[in-house]
Formats: structure tokens, sequence, C-alpha cells
């Protein structure tokens, strides 16, 4: 992997995202302090307290819509790029960060690359859309639930990364690809989504991303709100015989459209369908 690629969707409008990645005080509230100038080939810092002083260099500019900048830590000796795109999606932005140029570092150094993809996607990326959406009067309150299973986590795992153990508790109507990349489409009558596998720890996580989606249901304007949302499935719990599922559906917010819909379907299929699926061997999946 030689560049870290992360997308979300924030519910205001793309102007006031882009104020947010180009003014030096707005930056400084979700990343670092800098003297940031939206000028192409105007120089600038951004003061990381932990990688030291963050040399970069501003490469391109289009606004609203793209900025693109060299970016090189002190402990490196190449720059890397980081470029913004963003993309009106009816009242709401998706925004998608590039950081690329990753493919000079030493196999001892990839922990760096590491290190920065859990900084954009747990931190820089999240405080900016809270920043953005509380400020816009959004909660920021996703979807989420937790589960106890009674059942060791080995076991809810393959729930929910084999094609049997999806097909048990989801849908039987599934194209299920397993592995890091891979992409598998679950439907539901006309009502399709389309995920992509994005981490995988055995017996502890299972992150995906919905790349496409169609939303057929009476009343929605949109038929693709979950597109650019994360699913995070965390599995814990002290006993190897119970495990307790901790869900985050990120994106999945009450100002959407199909929040309250969505709501009853993972309440469902979560804590109804896949608990019995795991604990009995019989979920409750759709069926047409």
């Amino acid at each position: 992997m030689n560049s870290i690629k992360k997308e979300l969707v924030i519910n205001t409008s793309a102007i006031r995202v882009w104020e947010h990645l180009t003014n030096p005080a707005k930056i400084a509230g979700w990343f670092w302090p800098n003297d940031f100038e939206p000028r192409v080939g105007s120089h600038f810092t951004l003061d990381c307290a932990h990688e030291g002083r963050i040399s970069c260099m501003v490469k391109e500019v289009i606004a609203p819509r793209k900025l693109v900048y060299s970016f090189k830590p002190a402990n490196m000796i190449f720059e890397t790029l980081v470029t913004f795109t963003l993309e009106e999606v009816g009242s709401a932005t998706r925004l998608t960060l590039l950081h690329s140029g990753w493919d000079k570092l030493k196999p001892e150094e990839v922990a760096l690359l590491e290190k920065f993809e859990l900084g954009w996607e747990n931190q820089f990326l999240h405080r900016l859309k809270t920043s953005l959406e509380s400020s816009n009067g959004y909660s920021h309150k996703n979807y989420s639930c937790e589960v106890a299973i009674f059942a060791p986590a080995s076991k809810v795992y393959a729930a929910l990364t084999t094609p049997e153990g999806l097909k048990g508790w989801w849908t039987g109507t599934c194209e299920v690809r397993t592995g890091v990349g891979a992409k598998s489409a679950f439907r539901f009558g006309e009502t399709y989504n389309v995920m992509l596998t994005e981490k995988l720890t055995p017996d502890q996580e299972v992150v995906w991303r919905c790349l496409e989606q169609f939303h057929k249901a009476d009343g929605l304007r949109r038929a693709d709100e979950w597109a650019a949302t994360t699913l995070r499935f965390r599995l814990g719990g002290s006993s190897p015989s119970a495990t307790v599922l901790h869900f985050e559906h990120v994106g999945l917010v009450p100002q959407l459209e199909c929040y309250q819909i969505c709501e009853q379907g993972w309440n469902h299929f979560l804590k109804e369908s896949l608990k019995r699926y795991v604990e009995t061997g019989r979920g409750a999946p759709y069926a047409r």
C-alpha cells in the first residue's frame, strides 16, 4: 500500500468544508496550528507536537473543489502529497482524502504509514466532520449498538466474514468475497449495498465502507445515503464463551431521511438475527 484514501459525507455545503480546509484558524481547530495560505506555490508549516514541524507547499487550488499540497514531516527524507476533493451530494458534501507518495518507505518504516492512516480516520477527519456538523445544527450521533452474544468471538467473526455466515443473519441474496480489499454486494429486494472490506482483525474487528447503495423505500428523496459511510464491528468480552459486539455505522445519523428505517433494520438484524444465528444456528435474515 503506497497511499491512504478516505471518504466521508459531511452534512453541510462544500463552501463551508472548503473554508475549514483553507482558513488557518479553522484548520487549527481540526488539524494542527499552521500558517497556511491558499495560493499555489505558497510554503507553510503544520506544527505537530509529536512529529515536529511538517513542511508543506500548495500545489493546486480549485475553490471549492480541490486542494493539493506536499507534506513532509521532519523525520522523513521524502515528501508525500495530500489531496482533498469535494463533491456536492444534495445538501451535503462528499470529501475524499488521498494521501499518496508513500512508496519510498522502507519496510521498517511501514508503521509510520499506518500511524498516519489511523490519524486521518480516527482523529483529523472525525474532528473536521464533527466541527462542521455540530456548528451547523446537526447531531453527530452515529447509529451504534452493543449486543451480548453467548458464543466465542471466533463464531461471531465467522458470521461477519464468511458467505455462509452473512447469508445466515443478514440476507440470503448476496455475493460475498472475502479478504481486505474485496467487494461484496448485499440485496434486499430492489435495495442493494456494495461494501468494500477495509480491515479484518481475526476475532476482533471488521470494517466495511459502503461504495454504492440503492435504497428503495417510499418517501426517500435520495437512494444512496449510505454511500461513503463506514460500518465497524468490534468484538470484545472477557469470557471465552461470550462476546460483546460493539457496532457503529459511521455516517448513519438522525438527519438522514433513511435513518429510522435503517435503525429498525439494524436493531432487527444485529440484536435479533445475528445473535440468534450465532447462538442457535438459525437467524432471521432478509427473505423475498
